[in-house]
């Protein structure tokens, strides 16, 4: 299907019959949506597509962070990620 334009190359809309009668619509709001198969399946890829580079996007970011970050060496003797000595013998 080819869009048609105007002579301003504006895409043509379609005269809706309401407008006849003189009605103008000015806000209009979508209570209920049936897409079909078709659309959903790709509303699913575009959904993980779009998780996917969310993801890439933080590793990339975490990538960077250790990257600037230096990196202590951590004590064996320390308790559970703690980078002091621990008491305990």
């Amino acid at each position: 299907m080819e869009k048609k334009l105007d002579k301003d190359g504006r895409e043509l809309r379609k005269q809706q019959q309401f407008r006849s009668f003189g009605v103008e619509v000015v806000d209009a709001r979508v209570m209920h949506i049936d897409p079909t198969p078709q659309y959903q399946e790709r509303m699913v890829l575009v959904q993980k597509a779009l998780a996917e580079l969310a993801v890439a996007r933080q590793n990339r970011l975490k990538e960077q962070l250790y990257g600037l970050l230096p990196m202590k060496p951590v004590d064996p003797r320390c308790d559970a990620g703690k980078n002091e000595p621990s008491d305990h013998h």
